[in-house]
């Protein structure tokens, strides 16, 4: 949960349930199992990109309606949408 410990530190305190996955495979099984009404996504997984994860959600019919937000970290990297 590092690149997420802000988002964590600011919702402490409040009504919101924070699940965290550090690859997709399990952010994919927490998904499904989990309903949540918001996918905060990181584009830097262990295992794999971003894009590629939140296609997988849009593909899914038990993830297909889900909001996804992006989050972009700072640092070298460059990305093409």
């Amino acid at each position: 949960m590092r690149s997420m410990g802000w988002i964590g530190q600011s919702l402490q305190g409040t009504s919101i349930d924070l699940y965290c996955s550090v690859d997709g495979n399990s952010a994919i099984a927490m998904a499904t199992s989990l309903k949540p009404d918001l996918i905060l996504l990181d584009l830097h997984l262990a295992d794999s990109h971003g894009f590629e994860l939140s296609q997988k959600f849009r593909s899914d019919p038990a993830t297909r309606n889900i909001p996804q937000i992006f989050h972009f970290r700072r640092g070298g990297h460059r990305y093409q949408g």
